[in-house]
């Protein structure tokens, strides 16, 4: 193979490889300490949704929150773990479900 043609081989090869920028390695959230597993986007979407249910602001669930505490003591409005992801998640539905029982019997003691 001719030197030119040799030149111009080695350099459609070797395009491929060249980058304008750097690569970036893409980072995960760092999780806190003693969290082995990160709350799940569903699990946030799950809590966003109870709290629309139960006609909530974002403000009024927080309060709430900052009144009940995980069972180490910890205030819950912070949601790092998936443990406390379905520990949130249960307490809204338990409190939905009183809701929509105190309104049926409500309903029932009018008529």
């Amino acid at each position: 193979m001719p030197r030119g043609q040799t030149s111009d081989l080695l350099d459609r090869l070797n395009a491929g490889t060249q980058y304008e920028h750097p690569r970036k390695t893409v980072r995960g959230r760092r999780r806190p300490k003693g969290v082995y597993a990160m709350a799940t986007d569903a699990q946030h979407r799950k809590i966003e949704s109870l709290r629309i249910e139960l006609g909530w602001t974002p403000n009024g669930l927080r309060d709430w929150l900052s009144e009940r505490h995980y069972i180490d003591g910890r205030p819950m409005t912070r949601i790092d773990s998936t443990a406390d992801g379905i520990a949130v998640i249960e307490l809204l539905k338990s409190v939905l479900e009183r809701m929509e029982r105190s309104s049926v019997v409500g309903d029932q003691m009018d008529q």
